[in-house]
């Protein structure tokens, strides 16, 4: 269990509750608490970039395909910046299974990770998007 936790007490509509509820189970997270979280990590991620996700205990590794996925993890950012939260369904349609909108998403937030052949899926249909493929 954490021991960073603080507790907080929100007041939100109706709408707000049920989408907060539908992000749990979409996300198939244990509580709202969570989902809050998670929506905090994205935000400051698509305001501060990349290096708000950087660790400094992280010393990188020289792996043949981390190049390549740090290079797709760019784009997808880069993506999902000028097109909105809606295009990661149009990115995991084009990648294929096992690639999801809510994995995108998870990778983008920090809470996930893809194998090397669905990051080449990503770069795919990424290539495919950014070529005029955005509809």
């Amino acid at each position: 269990m954490k021991t960073n936790m603080r507790r907080i007490s929100l007041r939100v509509t109706a709408q707000t509750l049920y989408n907060l509820e539908r992000l749990r189970k979409m996300g198939e997270l244990k509580s709202l608490g969570r989902v809050v979280d998670k929506l905090t990590r994205e935000k400051m991620v698509a305001l501060h970039g990349n290096h708000f996700r950087e660790s400094t205990k992280m010393e990188p590794r020289a792996e043949k395909g981390r190049g390549r996925r740090d290079r797709n993890l760019a784009r997808l950012t880069a993506y999902r910046k000028a097109h909105g939260r809606g295009c990661l369904a149009e990115v995991a349609a084009r990648a294929g299974a096992p690639v999801t909108e809510e994995c995108l998403l998870g990778v983008l937030t920090g809470g996930g990770q893809l194998t090397a052949d669905q990051w080449r899926q990503v770069g795919r249909a990424l290539d495919g998007l950014e070529e005029g493929g955005h509809e």
